[in-house]
């Protein structure tokens, strides 16, 4: 979460930024950090300068968590992590 908030930061421009947490409905925990900033596409970026995504999914991988990002609506961006539970 350090490095998305890092990345919100230095990159969105946002305005508005929330950061939520709980368990799902298969007992994960989730942890959610969305923006109202400019976006980006997360495929788009792979391979080019900055390891920031790629430090993320490395460090989610070590505890084995999963990470997506999307678009928000509205404009700006979700990225959520999801750790335990059923799957």
């Amino acid at each position: 979460m350090q490095e998305a908030i890092n990345n919100v930061c230095r990159h969105a421009r946002a305005t508005r930024v929330r950061l939520s947490a709980g368990i799902d409905d298969e007992g994960a925990f989730v942890v959610e950090l969305e923006d109202d900033g400019s976006g980006f596409e997360p495929e788009a970026r792979r391979g080019r300068t900055g390891r920031g995504l790629g430090n993320i999914r490395s460090r989610a991988s070590m505890i084995g968590a999963e990470v997506a990002w999307r678009r928000r609506e509205g404009g700006g961006t979700v990225f959520r992590l999801r750790v335990g539970g059923e799957r």
